[in-house]
């Protein structure tokens, strides 16, 4: 008897411990989740075709946003600010060029590229939380072909992630073996 509650509270303690570990996870994922990031439509952005910044993640309802020339965002150099509900929703800013377009979505749009476009772009988005993101654009005359960087990054994540559940599922499956010859 004495072994048996002694086993019983040895597993609800490791079940305690592998909940615990469950919600640290799940919390890690959540803020990767919400994070604000910028991607680029076509990835390629060719000199007198369009590209758009899409952004996403952002939480709640868009309020505004704003697009910055350069990393450091500065009232000097903004491109264009949006507010959601004002007609029109669009101010110009210092910066501003014809071929940059704010989205009501928090995206920026820039129609027939030009080199002198190659540069940094910063994104401040104000929803239920205030975020901000940058993106590098390079202007090429032709597109290279190969993997992107986003890519390989993706891959290299997801075989990561994978080998780890794999590892997670032989350790468990081995655990309950063990655990059945001890009965």
């Amino acid at each position: 008897m004495f072994c048996s509650s002694s086993r019983s509270r040895r597993r609800r303690r490791t079940l305690s411990v592998r909940v615990c570990q469950l919600k640290v996870l799940l919390s890690l994922f959540m803020v990767t989740a919400s994070s604000l990031t910028i991607d680029l439509v076509p990835q390629c952005a060719l000199i007198g075709k369009n590209v758009t910044f899409s952004v996403r993640g952002i939480n709640g309802k868009l309020n505004s946003f704003s697009w910055y020339l350069g990393n450091n965002p500065s009232a000097s150099d903004q491109i264009i600010n949006y507010v959601v509900g004002l007609t029109p929703p669009t101010t110009l800013g210092p910066k501003n060029f014809s071929d940059a377009i704010g989205l009501p979505n928090g995206s920026l749009l820039i129609t027939n590229l030009k080199d002198q476009y190659s540069n940094n772009y910063t994104v401040q988005v104000q929803s239920d939380t205030a975020n901000q993101a940058s993106i590098n654009l390079s202007v090429k005359p032709k597109c290279e072909s190969g993997l992107s960087p986003g890519e390989i990054a993706g891959i290299v994540i997801g075989a990561v992630s994978g080998v780890g559940l794999i590892a997670g599922l032989i350790y468990f499956v081995c655990k309950y073996l063990n655990n059945r010859e001890n009965v």
